[in-house]
């Protein structure tokens, strides 16, 4: 998973979502050892990340300001966790959300172009 990623295609908010809960069930045992907190935290930030590139295709300022607002509870989160889990491992799965998150947008784009070339 933090080697070379191959590119994803989304087709639609429900594969975005599928990415995202397997990036959490990967990285799940390294926080159910932290306790249930922990997972529950991973579990949060993950849904927030994952509600942000289903707005409404005309709405692209919504969709940026949830972006940078899940950029921004990924980058609480992974500080927080930083502590039990150690620097590099939460480095690497902050720049795996990240990657996620750029993917995801450069999706949106993309349906946003197609739909605009369709009209």
């Amino acid at each position: 998973m933090f080697g070379e990623s191959k590119p994803i295609l989304y087709w639609g908010g429900t594969g975005f979502r599928s990415l995202l809960k397997d990036v959490g069930e990967s990285c799940s045992d390294a926080f159910a050892e932290l306790g249930p907190g922990a997972l529950t935290d991973l579990k949060r930030c993950i849904d927030s990340v994952g509600g942000f590139p289903l707005f409404d295709g005309e709405a692209r300022p919504i969709v940026m300001a949830a972006y940078s607002k899940a950029g921004d509870n990924v980058s609480e989160f992974c500080g927080y966790h930083t502590r039990w889990l150690g620097r590099p491992l939460m480095e690497r799965l902050k720049v795996e959300m990240y990657r996620i998150l750029e993917e995801a947008i450069n999706w949106w784009e993309g349906q946003h172009l197609i739909s605009d070339t369709e009209r």
